[in-house]
């Protein structure tokens, strides 16, 4: 009975890993979407998922709009 828990708790972290490197490279793409996933890994109590989030697209617009400015 104990494999079975583990087989199914190891799917459902390898699926959570999934869709959170899933939710990043969406908000790379489009950063508004920070905004969203960023908050709702906070309100789970997945701290360190939310502030890296919302870190990887802060840095990204910065870099995005101090290169505009160097133009």
């Amino acid at each position: 009975m104990s494999e079975i828990t583990n087989e199914k708790a190891n799917e459902m972290q390898k699926e959570g890993i999934g869709a959170y490197v899933g939710n990043v490279i969406l908000a790379m793409l489009f950063p508004i979407v920070a905004l969203w996933y960023g908050p709702k890994y906070l309100f789970k109590g997945e701290y360190v998922k939310g502030i890296v989030l919302i870190l990887i697209v802060g840095v990204e617009l910065f870099v995005v709009f101090s290169l505009q400015n160097a133009l």
